[in-house]
């Protein structure tokens, strides 16, 4: 009964702060790392100074503890990894999990042992009970040791594959207290981050021929130079890694260095920190001037030799994906922006401040736009540092969209020929579609079967599917939408509006709403409301255009009269100026008909249609009959029951011969 009465009033301070006017805690670390790469750990202390900005006063901190995540079955990430048929981490080795312990919080320049504990419901959520009051304006000081048993990069973010490391959400950091109260979250894979902005003081102790790349500036001169001269060391010819026995030699990790070094960085602005390190990283240096203050910004890319053919050419799009984003959407405001090669890591396509991580691609251009959508996260999650877990499109549909204008921008005219695996190119006469067709084709492929979910739904409670149909391409037709009806040069001063608003702090929808003058156009607002908050569906006709942010289910209503359908040899994708009828030969056999020839005409393609039919015609050639068989079914897939999703109603028959007794 205690324990449930605590955990009754811990629960009740996560709701402590309600409905009051904007304010923003302030967090600064100050952390000492040091990685023991034969026992995969880190051994760590940090101080960080909380700054309650708040008009509350505080006697309980919530803390993040998401290491633990990895630490075994209970954990919300291997209940979320096994619904989405991950089971990597549930049948996982103790050897493979990870976890973070060691902890010994203290308080003030004293170092007053408090009182702390783990969250009712999630081993990687703890509290601090402090010591005293912290009043509003205050700040204090907590102190703990830490350990990170760093786990398998086949899990998730962070890990490590051999002496590879990903260190990301590794260290003990306080949930985000605002006007809607505390947010402690348990780690997941599907559903990102929430954090404080500060700033970052971080020492990292490490065998000396490791490569690093990290969030922040780095201090140390002499590591600065040897990184200079690492970039401009040659490494192969393209031909040499095509031959795949040098490739594997070059790739071998090398023996650790029995010399260590310590290596120092500082960032300010910012709301978290990672870093990779690898001793095979082969390190590119460039740098690209800003569009509007001139500034210079210096680039970086990190990859092993395996992915060297691939990466020769990255800088480049680092550099691109930096300038075209602040033409955009506002100047980066951070002196460096680094791409580093995760290979398949499972943590790989993810961005951190300053510093994102790619996974494998399978050609340059695959690259490009990874490194352009990660990068972009820069300005959606680093510098308008959102809740992402609330509102994911804020981040990653707003995002979506950038990746599509650039896109756009770098390769006018591209059409792509592979969607998620499925051969576009042939489905479509070799023409390929646009990457806005794209995009559409994947929020169709389930918003017609109504699996969609509004894309403003807290993204652990998608599918992932739906996660990515959604809030990833469906979000980005919409701002691609709502830049056409307000007009390009409207649209990106808006945004730059709140850019410059909201840079640095924790917006909110209403708070985007405000800066597209929304809240002033009660029809924009409407639009996209329907768009953004609901799975409403937009179905425009012939001579009653639509001004809607909704992507269109059916583009094929929006022309009138009647066209004859295209006959289309096997397979294709859905056109927008008339419909379509598949065919293929066919052949069947039975005792009494004999074989029999015919051919199958269907309009199924993808995504699905609201009417499907199927019809076989085949001919016996010993009974002289006709045989085969159809089938229609119809789909009402636009419900708005909350557990009604579809309507299927079909029919189906076949011609039978019987044959007489003599």
């Amino acid at each position: 009964m205690i324990r449930q009465a605590t955990s009754c009033v811990l629960l009740l301070a996560v709701q402590g702060v309600r409905a009051q006017s904007y304010f923003q805690q302030e967090v600064n670390y100050r952390i000492d790392v040091r990685l023991d790469d034969a026992k995969h750990e880190l051994h760590a202390f940090e101080q960080f100074d909380y700054h309650n900005n708040s008009p509350q006063t505080l006697d309980t901190i919530w803390i993040h503890l998401w290491p633990n995540a990895y630490k075994d079955r209970s954990t919300a990430l291997c209940d979320q990894l096994d619904r989405m048929n991950n089971f990597g981490l549930h049948y996982a080795t103790p050897e493979q999990r990870g976890f973070l312990d060691s902890l010994a919080f203290t308080v003030g320049p004293s170092s007053v042992p408090v009182q702390w504990g783990p969250h009712p419901e999630h081993i990687d959520i703890a509290w601090i009970k402090l010591p005293s009051p912290l009043a509003p304006g205050e700040h204090t000081t907590i102190s703990t040791p830490f350990r990170v048993r760093i786990p398998s990069a086949s899990f998730s973010r962070l890990g490590h594959a051999g002496q590879a490391y990903f260190i990301t959400q590794w260290y003990p950091k306080p949930a985000v207290l605002d006007s809607e109260g505390w947010h402690p979250m348990p780690y997941l894979t599907q559903g990102e981050f929430y954090s404080e902005f500060g700033s970052f003081d971080v020492r990292i102790t490490l065998p000396a021929n490791y490569v690093v790349g990290a969030t922040g500036e780095l201090q140390d001169a002499h590591e600065r130079a040897w990184l200079d001269s690492l970039s401009t060391v040659p490494y192969a010819d393209d031909q040499k890694f095509k031959v795949r026995k040098q490739r594997a030699r070059l790739n071998a990790t090398p023996p650790s260095s029995a010399r260590t070094k310590t290596l120092h960085f500082k960032q300010d602005r910012v709301h978290d920190f990672a870093w990779f390190t690898d001793k095979r990283f082969i390190v590119r240096k460039g740098s690209v001037t800003l569009p509007r203050s001139g500034n210079t910004v210096t680039t970086w890319t990190m990859f092993t030799p395996e992915n060297a053919d691939i990466w020769k050419d990255a800088i480049t799009y680092v550099n691109e994906s930096v300038r075209l984003y602040s033409s955009w959407v506002g100047d980066y405001p951070y002196s460096a922006c680094t791409a580093i090669d995760g290979g398949t890591a499972a943590g790989g396509g993810m961005e951190y401040p300053m510093i994102t991580i790619i996974n494998d691609s399978s050609d340059p251009f695959e690259l490009d736009v990874v490194i352009a959508h990660e990068v972009g996260h820069n300005w959606f999650y680093g510098i308008l540092g959102s809740n992402e877990r609330d509102h994911p499109w804020m981040d990653e549909g707003i995002n979506s969209y950038y990746e599509q204008r650039y896109v756009e921008a770098r390769y006018p005219g591209l059409r792509i020929k592979n969607v998620q695996g499925l051969p576009i190119g042939s489905l479509s006469m070799g023409q390929g579609i646009t990457y806005r067709e794209q995009n559409e084709l994947m929020y169709r492929f389930n918003a017609r079967r109504n699996q969609d979910s509004p894309p403003d739904t807290p993204s652990d409670e998608f599918s992932e599917l739906d996660y990515g149909t959604t809030v990833y391409a469906k979000s980005a037709v919409a701002f691609d939408n709502l830049r056409g009806l307000l007009g390009e040069a409207r649209y990106d001063s808006c945004m730059q509006a709140y850019f410059g608003s909201w840079r640095f702090k924790h917006p909110r929808p209403i708070d985007l709403e405000r800066s597209f003058g929304m809240d002033k156009d009660p029809a924009l607002a409407s639009t996209f409301r329907d768009a953004i908050m609901t799975a409403r569906k937009a179905d425009r006709r012939p001579r009653h255009p639509m001004r809607s942010m909704v992507p269109e289910i059916d583009p094929r209503n929006d022309s009138a009269g009647f066209r004859f359908p295209e006959f289309k040899f096997l397979a294709g994708l859905e056109r927008k100026d008339r419909s379509s009828i598949y065919w293929t030969p066919a052949i069947g056999y039975n005792t009494h008909d004999g074989w029999m020839p015919g051919i199958t005409l269907r309009n199924t393609t993808v995504p699905d249609q609201r009417i499907e039919w199927v019809l076989a015609p085949l001919y016996g050639t010993q009974s002289h009959r006709l045989a085969g068989g159809g089938r229609i079914a119809w789909s009402h897939d636009r419900l708005n029951s909350g557990w009604l999703r579809n309507v299927h109603v079909g029919v189906s028959g076949f011609a039978a011969s019987q044959g007489a007794d003599a």
